[in-house]
């Protein structure tokens, strides 16, 4: 019956199926630098003060992070505090709204320290000023005022306790102790620890609970190896329902609600084919409002239907996709986040009483003349009869046909692809390049079928995903067959290089970051004691040893020589599953065979290239091998892009 409500007054987001033309005097806009369009976000999500006076967000100042706040009846914004550290992570309202707390590492160890800084007075706190001691929030409820909940590892270094902390005083009692069990804590509305994730004796997971603290854990909902707990979102407003998404028991994530002291549980929100992503709860009575489903747009389900001409009003200031960031505990005042394919993600302050939306800042800048470029939905028929989605991004100004085309490849490959502004989809569409992105099997958001789908297939079923959406796009007459590169880094840098190795006449080029030519390294850089690690790859990508010969056959090393395109690699000094002797040996048997590899060598880098210098050296290097291959545009490398002297 729930569902059926939820369903009945269900509030969808337009899902426009873009079909573009350009007028006959179109042209393509002008290069885009690369150094603008992949500029680092700016401007943090903007969060409302529990009373609805004030908002604050962490903006980049002078190349540093930075708090501003502002306050509504004044429309001047001021900044409060610069960080020097370069970290300011997961911002957040104190519950009275006299402080704004974060995680920060304080002592520079990498431990993360519970911050406070005074709004009013500008002091700052460090709440945990335990050297070497990792902390997180908990809970910070805005019916508790005085009290927050923290998880620490001061006691045990090996994992944390849950304490009591008073915002005013700083002083803390422990609230509850882990004797090692415990992943997670999770508080109810009274700030009661009566729920926690526990990893039991056979090595799988449950969620328990107690009556009170004397009392021990007790299993209400146990999780195997294949069901996931995607979030806790919150207690009921009587304490004794939690709700929570999760897959257990069922092909999808969705949203149950789980009676705590029966252990029962009631399915609220389901589809049968997407998980649901975001749970919107009222700030203060945790009644709930709306699900959202991560289709191919965001779609959204009321459960209230007092917030049917709030929608309404959002909808109408911008054709978006939209994401509700901060609510005031009254509910009166809103910050939000619109969603659209050719421009940075826009925040907003939405006032109820008015059903106004007023701009506040885009999460990043780009050009004023920038032109971005339209993404549209793909549904593709796999040749096995399953059904794929995706998105194309087709280049401004240039009529789509017979298109150099780039198959871009997702990470993961426990991931997935979403529509919204992508700065390195926007920079090829800028180059001239159409490009294609699909969720192949072993993508996430499409439930446990599509993602085990792709359990030992990632030199198989999902290669031939990606081939049959090169094959799509051509069959609709937008890419040119001799123009199509494959591009992806890290699970998708193994597609590059499998797809070369395994179907070799299928792309024109590739362009791989960190992709291993052999699966083995994977298990290889596995530590020890990651036990769930190792055996989540055994299960999805194959057993070292009991599938040997399938990684074997899954792996481009084993078929290097059988590789015909043209291809550009990087790999970086500190990436443990990509040894530099192991790409090498593989480089060295494509270049045997007479075939041309660019090949980069970040060597001081970390996995993916984590510096922006490293970074803008990649884009360049990639530019002018597509621009070689392809015949895309081409920026010329600027000052501190030059890649020459990283070839290896």
């Amino acid at each position: 019956m729930i569902l059926y409500q939820l369903r009945r007054l269900a509030v969808l987001a337009f899902v426009a199926r873009l079909a573009w033309t350009p007028s006959a005097d179109a042209e393509p806009p002008p290069v885009a630098a690369r150094a603008l369009l992949f500029r680092p976000a700016s401007h943090g999500p903007p969060m409302v003060s529990p009373d609805g006076t004030q908002i604050a967000w962490v903006a980049v100042t002078n190349g540093l992070p930075q708090l501003w706040v502002r306050d509504l009846t004044n429309a001047a914004a001021r900044p409060l505090l610069p960080d020097p550290r370069g970290s300011m992570l997961q911002p957040t309202w104190q519950s009275d709204g006299e402080a704004i707390l974060y995680l920060q590492d304080s002592d520079g160890l990498g431990s993360l320290h519970l911050m406070q800084y005074h709004v009013a007075s500008g002091n700052l706190r460090d709440l945990t000023p335990f050297v070497g001691v990792q902390a997180r929030l908990v809970a910070n409820h805005p019916k508790q005022l005085d009290h927050l909940i923290v998880a620490m590892n001061l006691r045990d270094r090996r994992f944390s306790d849950a304490y009591r902390l008073d915002v005013r005083t700083g002083g803390m009692i422990r609230e509850a102790e882990n004797t090692g069990e415990i992943i997670e804590w999770f508080a109810d509305n009274n700030l009661r620890l009566q729920l926690a994730q526990l990893r039991l004796p056979d090595g799988t997971q449950a969620l328990s609970t107690r009556p009170d603290e004397r009392s021990i854990w007790r299993p209400v909902l146990r999780l195997g190896p294949e069901d996931v707990l995607g979030r806790v979102v919150g207690f009921g407003p009587a304490n004794t329902n939690v709700w929570l998404l999760t897959s257990v028991l069922a092909p999808n994530q969705r949203l149950l609600e789980l009676h705590l002291p029966s252990g029962n549980a009631a399915v609220v929100a389901q589809d049968p084919r997407y998980d649901v992503s975001t749970v919107l709860l009222h700030p203060m009575s945790n009644t709930l409002d709306a699900v959202q489903f991560a289709r191919g747009r965001v779609q959204w389900q009321l459960a209230n239907t007092n917030l049917l001409p709030d929608f309404a009003a959002l909808r109408k200031f911008r054709e978006a996709d939209i994401d509700i960031i901060s609510r005031d505990a009254s509910d009166a005042v809103w910050t939000v986040s619109f969603v659209t394919d050719a421009a940075p993600v826009l925040y907003g302050l939405y006032t109820r009483a008015t059903r106004q939306v007023v701009a506040l800042h885009s999460e990043t800048q780009v050009p004023a003349d920038f032109q971005g470029a339209r993404t549209q939905l793909l549904t593709i028929k796999a040749r096995d009869g399953l059904t794929l989605e995706g998105y194309l991004t087709l280049p401004p100004g240039v009529e789509p046909k017979s298109l150099p085309t780039i198959v871009l490849v997702h990470g993961g490959p426990w991931s997935r692809d979403s529509w919204g502004f992508d700065p390195e989809t926007q920079w090829l569409a800028n180059r001239g390049y159409a490009v294609v992105q699909v969720n192949y099997r072993g993508s996430t958001g499409y439930g446990r079928d599509h993602l085990k789908a792709g359990d030992k297939e990632w030199g198989g079923k999902i290669l031939l995903d990606l081939l049959d959406a090169k094959a799509h796009v051509v069959e609709k007459g937008v890419a040119d067959p001799k123009r199509v590169a494959i591009m992806g880094a890290g699970f998708g840098g193994y597609a590059v290089l499998a797809a070369l190795a395994l179907h070799p006449e299928a792309f024109a080029a590739g362009v791989s970051l960190s992709g291993t030519p052999d699966l083995l390294s994977l298990h290889t850089a596995i530590p020890e004691k990651a036990l769930q690690l190792r055996s989540l790859l055994e299960r999805r990508m194959g057993h070292p040893q009991v599938d040997a010969d399938l990684i074997q056959r899954q792996s481009p090393i084993s078929r290097a020589a059988f590789i015909k395109s043209p291809l550009f690699i990087a790999i970086t000094g500190h990436d443990t599953q990509v040894p530099v002797d192991l790409m090498d040996r593989f480089v060295t048997s494509i270049r045997r065979e007479g075939r041309p590899v660019d090949y980069l060598y970040f060597g001081d880098e970390p996995g993916r290239l984590r510096s922006a210098t490293a970074r803008r050296r990649f884009q360049a290097a990639t530019e002018a091998f597509l621009g070689k291959w392809l015949g895309g545009r081409v920026e010329p490398p600027g000052p501190g892009e030059d890649f020459l002297a990283l070839r290896r």
